[in-house]
């Protein structure tokens, strides 16, 4: 369920987490990447070494029926 976050500047859905980085993340590939404490997330590949972000999320797909 979507929802306006509490301070009003973004909409959230509950039930999409954002996935810490370990040595299975994918590498090389366009997804969204974020470091939890500066609160701003990036579309890109992962660096080499894991750099400044600490977790990632895939990117969203259309559903068939649209």
């Amino acid at each position: 369920m979507t929802q306006i976050s509490s301070d009003g500047a973004a909409a959230v859905d509950q039930g999409v987490k954002w996935r810490k980085i370990d040595k299975d993340t994918p590498q090389g590939v366009k997804m969204q990447l974020i470091n939890r404490w500066s609160g701003v997330a990036h579309y890109g590949a992962l660096p080499q070494g894991r750099d400044f972000f600490d977790h990632w999320a895939p990117m969203p797909t259309f559903d068939k029926d649209n």
